[in-house]
């Protein structure tokens, strides 16, 4: 495969769901000369690609830094194995910036040695990110409301516990596979349609009703509550589709319990189209704070760990009593 090939395609895979993190590619040669430097590496470091093709890789490094672990990580990478690792490097408007490397070797078939590829990101926004994903994955894990997320292509990529329990599969079930496959007794193609206009003109739709059998329960029908998102890049583009479920066979066998129904499937309407679009931390945090009251309590607050909170790793645990810092809280202010 042509590097270009190789660069771009490694580039997408390593955006991914994560496309809000800007990621440069270096490319050198099996000497550390860099061969390639594209307009993220430009906009990341203030370089230009004629002042860098050329050079060596660790010219790049911060001069009042510690360049032995820089090196250290090209020279592995250049032997054959992919590092990750965190440096300081040098902007070019003459700050240091940390950053965070991911480097692979890259065999030439013509000379027998590796060239290398760098990915390079802002380490702080690296970890806020990890910081607003922890959130995102905890709700993602507890929630009693199912879960799916989908490619463009409507192919499950990634499914929670409560909608393994609801389908009656487990995960490695979905992945891949869209719903039509997975599980053939549902009324599959109204609930693509669904998502594909999700896709083409980035709305929800919400509370579009899925009905049919699941080998959750292959002897009954089943009906739930189905709401779709669109996820986009940062330029906008479609990324794929949020699905979340909610089962609601009992409301439509039992009248006196629609009220109620309508008043979940409210709430769960307007989690999907509130929570989880964006990666910022203290955002999706007073998301969650305004969305429970006054719908599950009459006053929430959302505290996390301070050192989370700040962009840093969030270290040990809660056993030896850790700062927290609030960051929502609802109602905001106090009424007169």
């Amino acid at each position: 495969m042509p590097l270009e090939d190789l660069i771009s395609s490694a580039a997408q895979d390593a955006g991914g769901w994560l496309g809000a993190l800007s990621v440069a590619l270096v490319a050198t040669s099996s000497e550390g000369t860099v061969v390639r430097w594209n307009h993220g590496a430009q906009e990341l470091l203030g370089y230009a690609p004629p002042e860098v093709i050329g050079r060596h890789i660790a010219d790049l490094l911060h001069p009042g830094a510690d360049r032995s672990l820089g090196r250290s990580l090209w020279e592995t990478a250049a032997t054959g194995r992919g590092v990750m690792g965190t440096v300081t490097a040098w902007h070019r408007s003459g700050h240091p910036l940390e950053l965070e490397i991911w480097a692979c070797p890259v065999p030439d078939r013509r000379h027998g040695a590796s060239a290398v590829l760098v990915f390079a990101a802002d380490a702080h926004a690296a970890r806020r990110i990890r910081g607003s994903s922890a959130v995102w994955d905890g709700l993602f894990a507890r929630s009693p409301v199912g879960i799916a997320v989908l490619d463009t292509q409507l192919r499950f990529l990634q499914v929670n516990p409560a909608l393994e329990a609801m389908n009656g599969l487990a995960e490695s079930a979905h992945v891949g596979r869209r719903l039509a496959e997975v599980l053939p007794e549902v009324n599959a193609d109204e609930m693509e349609t669904a998502m594909r206009q999700v896709l083409d003109t980035g709305e929800p739709v919400l509370d579009r009703r899925r009905s049919g059998r699941t080998p959750a329960d292959p002897e009954h029908d089943r009906v739930w509550s189905c709401s779709y998102v669109r996820v986009e890049d940062p330029g906008g583009r479609p990324i794929g589709v949020i699905a979340s479920l909610l089962d609601i066979t009992a409301q439509q066998r039992d009248h006196s319990e629609a009220e109620a129904g309508r008043r979940r499937l409210a709430l769960l309407s307007e989690a999907s189209s509130r929570i989880g679009a964006s990666l910022d931390l203290e955002r999706t945090a007073q998301e969650l704070a305004d969305l429970a009251v006054p719908h599950l309590a009459n006053a929430v607050t959302v505290d996390v760990l301070d050192s989370l909170a700040s962009g840093n790793e969030p270290g040990a645990g809660l056993a030896a009593g850790v700062a927290l810092r609030r960051l929502g809280k609802a109602p905001r202010a106090a009424p007169p």
